[in-house]
């Protein structure tokens, strides 16, 4: 069977906005230029149908235009973030061949990408800021080649429609998951095609409709469900401004402002939301604004409700996996799938619910999730034998363990993935696990998860070592070769690991001494001296020595103090010293000495 992606998009003026953020748009015209464009080049370097195309690009305008574009063509993309450290994706080279390379110049070199000897075509764009989700980058503007992109666009004629074969691949993206590398997911035009569809319809979405989506493009729901969704349903994507602890009530005011009928987000980004708005009262109560969606987390029972009561607007909460292109279980927007604190109901799919022995369980009793759909990965890209781990027949393995209640909701129960999740990112604690054995001075070590109210969890790990190496120096390890969201926030150092009768670490009586290490970690709230606290979570936060910060210290001028790492700090301190910060407070906290000057305040001393 053949299946399209711009049918819809071709069908669009020219001058219609496809693609919007605070730098600038691209209209449908625009976009189909791009794409005459790449397939011109990608045509004079050789490169066909199927072939396999790396896109290294931070600026976010160029990702999402390339990467549509190549999806669109037939030229599937390889898809990595953007801000990994070398040591990851030189892993990542080793196993997929790339027929070409699109990137700036400064992954270029970060990467070391001429070394591929594949064709390469510069990018040259601005590189503002990323979102949470992503460092804060400083800006620069090349000048770049006449050759370059987006310079060869120039008078290019306009692309249209073009048609694949089901089993043809989409895209391939590296996702973290039990392994200790990160594996690649193959999406086929298949897969791909049905999960627009089901989306398409679950929202309603018509062409005059505009999604405000701020996810990363290197993340299935950012990508898909943002230019990807607009694309197919000749709608509009809108993105505002980086999504950062002082500019979240200008997300909140452009949702009323640019008339968005339907925001995607994740349960991190809800949470904030709800922490540092102020003004919710004509954003979402109104006429235009149709849907609120919460992905790629666990969405709380309990925030869910809050954000119902607040926004004024009821939440869909959806569950999948990148096996599963974004999603294959809603929790509304139609009554029937609707009910709070569920994962919904299966469409688009079969589910089983099954035993550790594979026998379906009863109606109530907890099982592991299995999901068989048009919607599932090809498996993971030169990978048979961790694609056997988790296909069988047409079923996926989750790792997820669910029941179904007696209204037939299916209810999230725990994970049999040994897997975090931090801010709606999978990560694999055997790959940090591994990348710190590696280090001379370690022995021993295993990383886990811990329970985190804002960011779902947050990575520790336990170390065996000689001694002679500090948590300063072994999160500077992790950094070279570890993207910063799996950098441990905490390290504990450990003169044993429990284990079984093979010499596997017991996972059980690991966490049990995780807990203990942070119940004693707590400290008092009885400091003399708030500076020095302040200090000490700043360096464990920030992953800087003490000699690094000073009372001047703050976002512009400390590295590692970016977005996510703000709000662990506020959170850190409000827990130690039993306060509260108000969103105001939050947004004035630029330096360390503000912060010292707020605790000191709001502590009474």
């Amino acid at each position: 069977m053949e299946r399209t992606l711009s049918n819809r998009a071709v069908s669009q003026p020219l001058d219609k906005t496809w693609y919007q953020d605070t730098h600038g748009k691209l209209t449908y015209g625009d976009q189909r230029r791009r794409m005459a464009a790449l397939d011109s080049w990608c045509r004079d370097m050789g490169v066909g149908k199927g072939d396999l195309v790396l896109v290294a690009v931070r600026q976010e305008m160029e990702q999402a235009s390339l990467l549509c574009a190549l999806i669109c063509l037939g030229l599937p993309p390889i898809i990595i973030n953007p801000d990994a450290p070398y040591g990851e994706v030189a892993s990542i080279f080793e196993r997929v061949a790339c027929k070409a390379v699109i990137a700036e110049q400064e992954l270029i070199e970060h990467w070391q990408l001429e070394s591929l000897d594949a064709p390469l075509l510069k990018v040259s764009a601005v590189h503002p800021k990323g979102t949470i989700f992503n460092r804060l980058l400083k800006s620069r503007q090349p000048s770049g080649p006449e050759d370059g992109w987006p310079a060869i666009i120039g008078q290019q004629g306009l692309a249209s429609a073009q048609a694949f074969d089901d089993s043809d691949l989409a895209y391939l993206i590296f996702t973290s998951g039990t392994t200790s590398l990160p594996k690649g997911v193959r999406i086929s035009y298949r897969a791909l095609c049905s999960q627009l569809r089901v989306l398409v319809g679950r929202y309603e979405l018509k062409e005059e409709d505009r999604i405000l989506n701020a996810l990363p493009f290197n993340h299935v729901d950012g990508l898909v469900q943002g230019p990807l969704l607009a694309w197919v349903s000749g709608a509009t994507m809108y993105r505002p401004a980086a999504f950062s602890p002082n500019r979240v009530q200008e997300l909140i005011d452009s949702v009323y402002r640019e008339r968005i009928t339907h925001m995607i987000s994740v349960p991190t980004m809800l949470a904030l939301m709800l922490r540092l708005g102020t003004d919710f009262r004509d954003s979402f109560r109104n006429p235009d604004f149709r849907v609120l969606v919460s992905a790629a987390g666990h969405l709380e029972k309990d925030l869910w409700e809050k954000l119902e009561k607040t926004l004024g607007v009821p939440v869909l909460n959806m569950y999948g996996l990148s096996e599963t292109v974004t999603s294959a279980l809603f929790c509304g927007p139609d009554p029937e799938s609707y009910k709070v604190g569920t994962l919904g109901l299966p469409v688009n799919c079969d589910i089983r619910i099954v035993d550790s022995a594979g026998n379906t369980v009863s109606e109530g009793e907890a099982g592991e999730l299995l999901i068989a759909t048009d919607q599932l990965m090809d498996g993971y890209h030169n990978e048979k034998d961790a694609t056997a781990s988790v296909l069988e027949n047409g079923w996926l393995s989750t790792g997820d363990l669910v029941r179904k209640q007696p209204s037939g909701h299916i209810e999230l129960v725990g994970r049999l993935k040994n897997l975090i999740i931090s801010g709606g990112r999978n990560i694999s604690p055997e790959e940090i696990s591994a990348c710190l054995n590696t280090h001379d001075n370690v022995i021993e070590s295993v990383v886990l998860g811990v329970a985190d109210k804002d960011w779902g969890e947050r990575v520790a790990a336990l170390v065996i070592s000689d001694g002679a190496v500090d948590e300063n120096a072994l999160v500077m390890w992790c950094r070279a070769y570890l993207s910063e969201y799996k950098v441990p926030k905490q390290i504990f150092f450990v003169s044993e690991l429990a284990k079984g009768p093979s010499g596997k670490i017991l996972q059980k009586q690991a966490c049990a001494q995780l807990a203990e290490l942070l119940g004693s970690d707590q400290g008092t709230n009885a400091v003399a001296d708030h500076g020095e606290v302040v200090f000490s979570f700043a360096t464990s936060t920030f992953k800087r020595s003490r000699s690094e910060l000073f009372l001047s210290s703050g976002p512009e001028n400390t590295v590692g103090w970016d977005s996510l790492a703000h709000m662990e700090l506020v959170v850190a301190l409000e827990e130690h010293f039993g306060i509260r910060f108000s969103a105001r407070d939050i947004m004035q906290i630029d330096s360390l000495q503000r912060a010292v000057d707020l605790v000191s305040l709001k502590a009474g001393q």
